[in-house]
């Protein structure tokens, strides 16, 4: 048997790791009942209120993460059946921190704010209380925290009045809640896996919110007003999201870029003695696919130019394909384009992580949303004064 005097208690040690389940000698069973009532109520109430609202902080930064990507990153709202979408979406929250509360104490008798809190979820031989105990605990709490209870205001008041201090979910399901260094130590294999299974939980959560705002950051500057840059001889404009900036220095042109995708735009004059020695719009096209590919460390596509209308213009698209420093695949688009009185070519370039082993055109059809935004901003390359909407 387990003696405790009550002394033995070290507080609140919110650490997770510090001191965690120190070895002890050879324990048969503990006296789970006598050490529930002589555990201090009030340091049990905040220990257990500080858990419950670590594990809410940890569920609400997953549920809201996946929410803000697929409302702002996916456009989710502007699906036919995004309602419905919503309130399965929200039934499968629930279902998950159900299920989340239910295996994380039926596995390790804790959940993350119980084992940062140091305190365990046991059945009256001071073990893990297994599949059936949580499942009955936790249905119980599902009924604590609805309005019919006051939203676990009634759980609480239970916590503080019973004297082995037990929620509605305890009483039906035969468990208690104790500080760890009052129990018997977990095996080691199952502390091994609480641990790494808690770790990966709370980075996954953190890394959903993190995407999450991402996501709703770049919708919110999607929706200022697109902005307009001219080429350097302000004949032409070529009009972009908001959220893209100017690249200053960019060779001999104008490079507006967006670096939350990668994704970059970059006009070109053709310079005087150019204009004076191609004659034809085709000669420009054969000068610049002669010399950019080298220039930007790419391989021209095996296929021909397209010819297309640009707002009135002739122009002609060529593709290119290489990889940068770090070995993320890039994909460029090139046109080239003129009037009477100039050239011009601007090139818009993506790029992304991919593998080695995949193809360009596995690469492009991977990303064919995001090809189809940056060939809507060429699209809208236009005379200065002629409007033109993307």
């Amino acid at each position: 048997m387990v003696e405790s005097t009550g002394k033995g208690y070290e507080g609140i040690a919110f650490s997770p790791l510090a001191g965690y389940e120190r070895p002890r000698s050879r324990v048969e069973e503990a006296d789970v009942e006598r050490m529930s009532r002589e555990q201090e109520v009030f340091i049990g109430f905040l220990q257990r209120l500080a858990a419950y609202l670590i594990d809410s902080v940890l569920l609400l930064m997953l549920l809201t993460g996946v929410g803000l990507y697929l409302v702002y990153g996916r456009d989710f709202l502007k699906n036919e059946q995004a309602g419905t979408y919503i309130l399965v979406g929200y039934l499968g929250f629930l279902a998950f921190g159900l299920l989340y509360y239910w295996l994380s104490e039926a596995l390790f008798g804790s959940t993350v704010g119980k084992w940062a809190l140091r305190i365990r979820v046991v059945k009256h031989n001071g073990q893990v209380p297994g599949a059936g105990r949580a499942l009955v605990r936790n249905l119980m709490k599902v009924l604590e925290l609805s309005p019919l209870l006051l939203n676990g205001i009634v759980a609480f008041i239970l916590i503080l009045a019973h004297s082995r201090k037990k929620r509605l979910g305890d009483m039906a399901a035969g468990t208690v809640v104790l500080p760890v260094n009052w129990l018997p130590p977990l095996s080691r294999r199952r502390a091994v896996a609480m641990r790494t299974t808690f770790i990966v939980l709370s980075a996954v959560s953190a890394i959903s919110l993190i995407v999450g705002l991402a996501a709703m950051g770049r919708w919110l500057q999607d929706g200022r007003p697109p902005q307009s840059y001219q080429t350097l001889d302000g004949r032409y404009e070529l009009t972009v999201p908001a959220n893209w900036h100017h690249e200053p220095d960019a060779y001999n042109g104008v490079m507006v870029a967006n670096f939350w995708g990668n994704n970059y735009i970059y006009m070109e004059v053709a310079t005087d003695e150019e204009w004076n020695e191609l004659e034809t719009l085709e000669d420009y096209l054969d000068y610049v696919q002669g010399w950019m590919p080298d220039q930007f460390q790419a391989e021209l596509d095996d296929k021909p130019a397209t010819y297309r209308d640009l707002n009135g213009n002739e122009a002609y698209r060529f593709t290119m394909h290489g990889r940068d420093e770090e070995g993320n695949a890039e994909s460029y688009a090139v046109t080239v384009t003129g009037d009477g009185e100039q050239y011009y070519f601007i090139m818009a370039m993506m790029a992304r992580s991919w593998s080695e082993r995949d193809g360009i055109e596995s690469f492009r059809k991977e990303y064919r949303q995001e090809l189809d935004k940056l060939d809507r901003v060429v699209e809208s390359f236009k005379p200065v004064h002629q409007t033109v909407t993307i």
